[in-house]
């Protein structure tokens, strides 16, 4: 079978699948923020009472907000999070998750269970990942390569 075949076959679930942190719309920004360090992921997902993904807080929202206003850590983070949240369920083929990732610009995708709520972050790295470690083994057998710190022969004239 073709690694595109594979890919279409394979399923989110059987990637390496990364914390999902949450957080409520009232918390603060530096909630969102310790959040994201606690998990040591690059994003929070913020949910509504039901636990359902409502929108997105990442670093590059985080760097943006305060290059602008560095007193900005005790905002809500509601005020500032990316509304367009683009999630896939467990069951969806990583081919899917590759298709919404391109179409989107996406580094983050948020993935859900079958009631909608976040189980998991996905993205770049562990697509990567997946890729090279079951489709790519003979590929990453990289051989050491030579250095040389000093020149062998002088430059010039």
């Amino acid at each position: 079978m073709s690694t595109l075949n594979h890919l279409m076959h394979d399923r989110i679930g059987q990637l390496d699948l990364r914390p999902c942190p949450t957080v409520h719309p009232l918390a603060t920004v530096d909630e969102a923020n310790a959040a994201m360090r606690h998990n040591r992921v690059g994003a929070v997902i913020i949910v509504d009472q039901a636990g359902k993904p409502i929108g997105m807080f990442n670093e590059k929202l985080l760097i943006r907000l305060l290059a602008e206003r560095p007193d900005a850590l005790g905002e809500h983070v509601v005020r500032h999070m990316a509304r367009h949240l683009h999630t896939l369920p467990l069951s969806a083929s990583i081919g899917d998750l590759l298709d919404t990732m391109r179409m989107h610009s996406l580094r983050w995708v948020c993935v859900v269970d079958i009631t909608g709520r976040p189980v998991a972050l996905t993205g770049l790295r562990g697509l990567i990942t997946h890729v090279v470690e079951n489709y790519l083994p003979d590929v990453v057998k990289v051989h050491p390569i030579e250095s040389h710190l000093a020149m062998a022969f002088r430059e010039g004239a």
